[in-house]
Formats: structure tokens, C-alpha cells, sequence
């Protein structure tokens, strides 16, 4: 019979940090540092690949994508944001800047 060892505790929150100083800080920097437009570009590139296909939702005629946040998820009030204001604006991917 075989054993299947499962990470301990310690070893997953090494494997954590590691993917976060090794990943994903690098990439957060080269983000910052680029231009707007490469924000649009990429998400652009992935909504070709969406199921269902993105297309089918304009922020002009108020039809929002099926994963767009509604204002009440609980994540929200978890994070401070307020519930009372309904859902954030939906824009396009080109139409995106960074904070």
C-alpha cells in the first residue's frame, strides 16, 4: 500500500512565501511599472478564452458578466467595503487604469 504524504502546515506556508516572494512581488513591480495600456491589453487577451465569451456583456446597456461582483457578496464587508452602494462600475478592459 502506498502513502500519500500531505504537506504539514510549516511546509505549505513555506511553499506560500515562497510563491509570493519569488512570483508574485517580481510581477506586482513590472506591473507598476508599465503603462496603462498593457492592463487592457492583457485582460483583452484573456477575454478572448472566457466561457461564456464576454462579448455578450456591454457596460452600455447595463448587461454585466455573470461573475461581476453584485455589491453583496460577503468578501466585501470583509474588506470594508460599503454594501449599500450596489455593484461597482463595469468597464471595458481598455478603459481601465491603475490605482
Amino acid at each position: 500500500m502506498v502513502q500519500l504524504r500531505l504537506p504539514n502546515t510549516r511546509q505549505r506556508i513555506q511553499s506560500r512565501e515562497k510563491l509570493r516572494t519569488q512570483v508574485l512581488q517580481p510581477l506586482l513591480i513590472r506591473f507598476k511599472s508599465s503603462p496603462n495600456t498593457m492592463l487592457g491589453s492583457l485582460l483583452s487577451t484573456l477575454m478572448q478564452h472566457c466561457d461564456p465569451p464576454q462579448k455578450r456583456f456591454s457596460p452600455k446597456k447595463g448587461v454585466l458578466p455573470l461573475w461581476w461582483p453584485t455589491g453583496k457578496e460577503e468578501w466585501g464587508s470583509q474588506l470594508g467595503l460599503p454594501t449599500d452602494q450596489g455593484p461597482p462600475p463595469y468597464k471595458k478592459p481598455h478603459d481601465l487604469k491603475k490605482a
